[in-house]
């Protein structure tokens, strides 16, 4: 799966509009993220998981990917840039 999944990971990693999702939210920066996002994911953490082998099939990718965008429409407002 790895070899699947890495190449993948580059593009979402390397798309223009990626930069607020590529490392974990920064709680000194937004502290009141975790208090409403008690599960969160990024880009980081999904290589930090490929990295040690944690991806047991397409549809566990696929759901730590959806995760970053469920947890940016819930903290986010819809019109700003990063949503």
């Amino acid at each position: 799966l790895y070899e699947m999944f890495r190449p993948l990971l580059n593009e979402l990693q390397g798309h223009p509009a990626a930069w607020p999702f590529i490392k974990p939210v920064d709680a000194e920066e937004v502290p009141s993220y975790y208090t409403i996002i008690t599960n969160p994911m990024d880009l980081f953490t999904m290589e930090s998981k490929l990295e040690a082998d944690l991806y047991q099939s397409l549809p566990d990718f696929i759901a730590d990917f959806n995760l970053i965008i469920a947890n940016c429409r819930i903290f986010n407002d819809p019109d700003t840039s990063y949503c």
